[in-house]
């Protein structure tokens, strides 16, 4: 079998990294995967390490932000203008995009299946029907999550999807929100995996060597994009009201993007040597392995990769009952919920600091959990079924 994979971004954030676990996965199935991205960045050097073979190969999604928000009929004329005037232009430049890479790139080389790895384009699609080859779409995230907005009507995208071959959702949470929203039908539900068995054990043998042994001195983390809606802002409030009483208490906020928010928020508030803003990196165990909690406090998430490689390193986690989240999160199993803003927050994270024994019990069953559930062998085999079917 071979899959074509097509991705929108080239950073190392949950999609992409899942992605790498599918293709792995899959070559142990005989499975030949080439990926194409609009351009290069830390996907491509993952790849490079893994010889899996890429094509940097630019193209634009169907999404917009509309953060224009108009104050007069002329000015929401103009913006409905430069809307259709934009999708007349992704239209014509995807176009001649999907006709270099059959032509001038790939060939006549072919493909069993077309794999978009996200909802946020149609270039995948488009480029199955143009080589007549299969199509899935793996829905990853919602409109809502990311503000986003589609630059066609509805009824051209619920079309799109439903004419593809198969629908592969993170979430029910997410199937539910394209099923009400666009009317879409067939999706299957398969959680993501984060790791295979043996990474698992291997990191299990490196938390246990390092010393946890903590009463009011807990260092609390979260891990993703720096945006709005993944809940950055809230934990440096609640970490302020936290170190009050706790002043040895630290944050670790690790992700790429604009940080000038959360430093200025983080200075105000005489919070420098107990926030680090980490950055970007590539591979976040090292610093999971750091934390004694974690801090999901992203609003309508999918599902929460990082939730789930949280929970592989025995962490009690504290999360926004919203979302994708709400199915992985056990009330007093494997985390504690939150829904009211950062006090409440505050509120969780003392709890944990205070009560060790609550703390170990909900980072061994979150670990138990995660075994159980999320790990790749499991996880490949399914998706591997389904392609199979598809194609036979």
């Amino acid at each position: 079998m071979k899959i074509l994979f097509f991705t929108h971004y080239s950073s190392l954030y949950g999609a992409n990294r899942s992605l790498i676990d599918i293709i792995e996965g899959l070559e142990k199935f005989g499975v030949i995967s080439t990926v194409v991205m609009p351009n290069g960045g830390d996907l491509t050097n993952a790849l490079l390490k893994k010889n899996i073979p890429f094509i940097i190969h630019h193209f634009k999604p169907w999404i917009f932000i509309d953060d224009v928000k108009p104050n007069s009929l002329k000015s929401k004329m103009i913006h409905c203008w430069e809307k259709q005037e934009n999708r007349i232009k992704i239209q014509k430049y995807n176009k001649q995009q999907l006709l270099n890479l059959k032509s001038n790139i790939l060939k006549e080389e072919d493909f069993d299946v077309v794999y978009s790895n996200t909802s946020v384009f149609d270039f995948g699609f488009n480029y199955s029907e143009l080589i007549d080859s299969r199509h899935v779409w793996h829905l990853r995230e919602t409109p809502q999550q990311y503000q986003f907005k589609w630059i066609y009507k509805n009824s051209r995208i619920t079309k799109s999807f439903n004419d593809s071959d198969l629908i592969i959702s993170v979430s029910n949470y997410v199937r539910e929100n394209f099923v009400n929203s666009l009317g879409l039908k067939d999706i299957i539900v398969e959680y993501n995996s984060v790791m295979s068995k043996d990474r698992l054990y291997s990191l299990e043998a490196l938390r246990s060597n390092i010393k946890t042994e903590k009463s009011n001195f807990l260092t609390f983390g979260l891990v993703g994009l720096i945006h709005p809606n993944k809940g950055q802002i809230e934990a440096i409030k609640a970490l302020k009201i936290v170190v009050e009483k706790f002043p040895s208490c630290k944050l670790l906020i690790i992700g790429g993007g604009d940080v000038d928010e959360l430093s200025t928020l983080v200075q105000s508030l005489n919070l420098d040597n107990n926030v680090s803003i980490i950055g970007e990196v590539n591979d976040p165990f090292e610093y999971y392995l750091e934390m004694d909690a974690y801090l999901m406090c992203s609003k309508k998430e999918g599902l929460g990769r990082v939730t789930l490689e949280a929970m592989s390193v025995s962490l009690p986690i504290i999360a926004f009952n919203d979302g994708g989240t709400a199915e992985i999160i056990k009330e007093n199993y494997n985390g504690l919920f939150y829904q009211n803003g950062h006090i409440e927050l505050a509120d969780k994270m003392i709890t944990l600091i205070t009560n060790k024994n609550l703390r170990k019990k909900l980072g061994e069953n979150g670990r138990t959990y995660f075994e159980d559930n999320f790990i790749n062998e499991i996880y490949v085999h399914k998706i591997h079924n389904h392609l199979s079917k598809l194609i036979n």
